[in-house]
């Protein structure tokens, strides 16, 4: 099976590498009988690390069409700002996509006392999200990319149910 609907606990992590190779293998196989063109995407998409949310059922068949960023709780840092920045600037992205989405376990994990003692990094990072979003924005190239309308910046919550997103104006 190609989905791995065979797994159950008792697998072992050396059963699912070789079931990542076979994967790869045949992924691989595809690309090479459909090979893509050559083209920087025009968005980018910053999404919690959740498996829940597939950038296919979110967006359609999203192979190169979008710089996909993950990290837990869609949280960035200076290093992904400057990825961002990167992009911008180099491969004249013109839409960038903060998300959130239901059902957060990182979210739970800050809004829980004992959970945030066993995880305070991630704690941390969900505090800081919003303060950290205002930093980007506030970057002299994103500033001047908006200014000129460039650039749009939108947030988006993501049912993870449904993968719609409803986006914030």
């Amino acid at each position: 099976s190609y989905n791995l609907s065979h797994v159950t606990t008792e697998i072992s992590p050396e059963d699912v590498y070789k079931e990542i190779q076979l994967f790869n293998k045949f992924s691989s196989y595809v690309k090479d009988i459909l090979p893509g063109y050559e083209h920087h995407p025009l968005v980018i998409i910053i999404l919690c690390m959740d498996s829940r949310i597939s950038t296919e059922e979110l967006l359609g068949d999203s192979r190169d069409f979008y710089y996909i960023i993950r990290t837990a709780g869609s949280v960035i840092r200076e290093k992904e700002m400057e990825m961002i920045e990167l992009a911008l600037v180099e491969k004249n992205v013109k839409l960038v996509v903060f998300t959130e989405h239901s059902d957060c376990a990182a979210r739970k994990v800050a809004n829980n006392v004992e959970k945030r003692n066993l995880y305070p990094s991630i704690s941390r990072a969900l505090a800081d999200r919003e303060r950290e979003i205002v930093k980007f924005l506030e970057r002299p190239v994103v500033v001047q990319k908006i200014k000129s309308g460039q650039l749009l910046v939108k947030n988006a919550m993501i049912d993870t149910k449904t993968a719609r997103m409803f986006f914030e104006d």
